[in-house]
């Protein structure tokens, strides 16, 4: 007895299921794969606020959510040659258009024009028309739309240190650009550079950036070489945190994100040189066999002028990357040899040379 209830609770489903979409048999698939489109245009009329939206999609993975919308139709067997397109007849109207990476490709334009939840017309690009079911359009505007407002999140929810942050707490922000080259020097292109926040408005308004700022999930753009920039927050409690972006994104949990505007500020503060030198010391003409690791993470003002003297005890030590040379004139100033060019440099952050060679 059970199961004939089961049976016809079943049947009471599927029947009217069957004559709702029934007629719409002939399954109509795009002939062209997803990972060929460069860019999908998008144009939606809505009858019930008399407006129409447009919106260009050309990210990686919002072309994929797109496509996927309109990737096929259910349709009457027979074309039609007679349909409504006015917008008074229609409901809601969709122009979706791909473009293709292959220039040589031409354009595919679809018209989608729903009448009711029931009744549609879908138009391709060679003119031929089909009856549709109505319903498989109705309301795929909004789903893109909240696609959208999904894929945007606040900075905040990522880093939950920002919720907690006052801005009393930060004693300085520093806005650091760090370059990369695959043969680094110690000429000026081969040094990170780093900008301090200058003053109460700076700092006011780096804070500011953290707490308002909303990102973006996006495709890795997978771009080697690409130099990195970060956002530095020194707080007085002696606690530091890092916002890093290479080519406008970062990670986190394996997402990649972007941002809309990265903060940056214009006072000059400092130089590092490129994590990707190799420093090796001498003492006395002979190589000690260390990488010298503390070169790496040492700051330093640029272009200091001065007459020197140098420290007896640093007369035997030469730190050297490929040719160029580091000489240590006094505990907290040194000079690069670049092809017979002298630059000084005087440490900063209470780093000494001889915390240095204690290495």
């Amino acid at each position: 007895m059970k199961k004939i209830a089961r049976t016809l609770l079943l049947l009471f489903f599927i029947i009217p299921l069957a004559s709702c979409g029934g007629e719409y048999t002939k399954i109509i698939e795009r002939d062209f794969q997803v990972d060929t489109v460069d860019k999908i245009s998008l144009s939606h009329y809505l009858r019930k606020t008399n407006t129409t939206e447009t919106l260009d999609v050309d990210e990686k993975l919002d072309i994929e959510y797109v496509f996927s919308l309109f990737k096929s139709e259910s349709v009457k067997e027979t074309p039609i040659s007679e349909y409504k397109t006015s917008e008074n007849d229609c409901i809601e109207i969709y122009d979706v258009t791909y473009f293709f990476s292959d220039t040589s490709l031409s354009d595919y334009k679809l018209m989608y024009y729903v009448y009711d939840n029931t009744d549609g017309t879908v138009v391709y690009p060679n003119g031929e028309a089909y009856s549709f079911y109505g319903n498989a359009k109705c309301n795929t505007y909004d789903k893109i739309k909240e696609y959208f407002e999904a894929k945007n999140v606040s900075l905040e929810l990522l880093y939950p240190w920002i919720s907690e942050l006052k801005l009393e707490d930060i004693q300085y922000i520093f806005f650091n650009e760090y370059a990369s080259t695959v043969s680094p020097t110690y000429s000026n292109y081969a040094m990170n550079t780093y900008y301090k926040a200058n003053g109460d408005k700076d700092i006011e308004k780096g804070y500011n950036f953290i707490k308002n700022a909303v990102v973006t999930k996006a495709t890795d753009p997978f771009w080697d070489g690409v130099s990195e920039e970060a956002l530095v927050f020194d707080l007085k409690d002696g606690t530091r945190h890092v916002l890093s972006q290479i080519a406008n994104g970062f990670y986190v949990d394996g997402m990649y994100y972007e941002y809309q505007d990265f903060i940056s500020f214009s006072t000059y503060y400092a130089n590092s040189f490129l994590y990707y030198c190799n420093f090796d010391i001498y003492k006395n003409g002979v190589s000690l066999d260390i990488e010298f690791e503390p070169m790496k993470k040492a700051v330093f003002t640029a272009n200091l002028y001065c007459d020197y003297v140098q420290q007896d005890k640093y007369l035997p030590y030469i730190i050297k990357n490929g040719d160029d040379e580091i000489h240590i004139i006094d505990d907290t100033t040194f000079y690069t040899l670049v092809q017979n060019k002298k630059t000084f440099y005087g440490l900063l952050n209470g780093d000494t040379f001889t915390s240095i060679l204690d290495y």
